[in-house]
């Protein structure tokens, strides 16, 4: 169950748990998207809050402006209206793709100063989806947005961390239209976002810790319960894989670095 208020000025989606749904969801969408925030990822206000016995997650309307007694809707295109889906796509489609967002990025927000950023940044959200667990990513969770001028990526929402995560997110991570998450294929696919091999891997590899040493502390500070946090374990297991293992990341990192051999014509 969701409704948009006004608070102090400013619109508010409030989203609430519902009966039947999987305990604690406002909980733990707010402290991965508090995660997210902490780690470079441009999102919207966040907040937990209260409300008689129960407690309800809020994120300000970024696709709304002006007067909250009169809002006016901001131009909005989700990344399944860019990448031009039909609407019985599912993931396996080549066009499924992060790596095809990219690509039609590169025509919406042509030109503009901030693509390169935005483009860094979308890769750096398809990690952070695969340190936190968030399989739910498919292209309606993602958007551009028009500032006034121009077409940019819009704050990142909707990032919730899953129990039976399994290292495969809805979106495609690579060329081959396979959407499973690993360090050799992030790394491979970073330069379709403006990043270099060392500059993701250094991203990934801080974010990793940090994931993997902040995501119990949080949910158990913001009232989750102990059998509730040990169950999204799994949600957690790439980054905590990826932490506690210094060699196997260094050696994928150099193995995405090596140049790669090229073939001699015969004469």
């Amino acid at each position: 169950p969701k409704v948009t208020l006004q608070d102090g000025g400013r619109m508010f989606l409030v989203k609430m748990q519902a009966r039947s749904d999987i305990l604690f969801l406002p909980h733990k969408e707010f402290v991965v998207m508090s995660m997210a925030q902490a780690s470079g990822i441009t999102t919207p206000a966040v907040r937990l809050e209260p409300v008689g016995e129960h407690v309800v997650y809020l994120i300000e309307r970024f696709d709304r402006g002006g007067d909250p007694r009169r809002p006016a809707r901001k131009l909005y295109a989700s990344a399944h209206t860019v990448l031009r889906l039909d609407i019985d796509t599912v993931r396996g489609d080549p066009k499924y793709s992060y790596l095809g967002l990219a690509d039609e990025m590169r025509v919406w927000c042509r030109r503009g100063p901030d693509l390169a950023r935005d483009l860094q940044e979308l890769w750096q959200r398809m990690a952070f989806n695969a340190l936190v667990g968030n399989a739910d990513d498919h292209p309606k969770n993602h958007g551009l947005l028009h500032d006034g001028d121009r077409w940019r990526l819009s704050p990142a929402f909707d990032i919730t961390p899953l129990a039976d995560f399994k290292k495969v997110l809805s979106m495609a991570t690579g060329a081959d239209a396979s959407s499973a998450v690993s360090v050799a294929r992030l790394l491979a696919s970073c330069a379709r976002f403006e990043l270099g091999v060392e500059e993701a891997a250094a991203w990934l590899a801080k974010t990793a810790s940090f994931v993997a040493n902040t995501w119990e502390a949080d949910l158990r500070k913001y009232g989750v319960s102990e059998p509730a946090i040990q169950a999204m374990a799994p949600a957690f297991s790439f980054a905590m894989d990826l932490a506690g293992d210094a060699d196997g990341f260094e050696q994928a990192v150099a193995e995405a670095m090596a140049p790669v051999g090229r073939t001699r014509r015969p004469r």
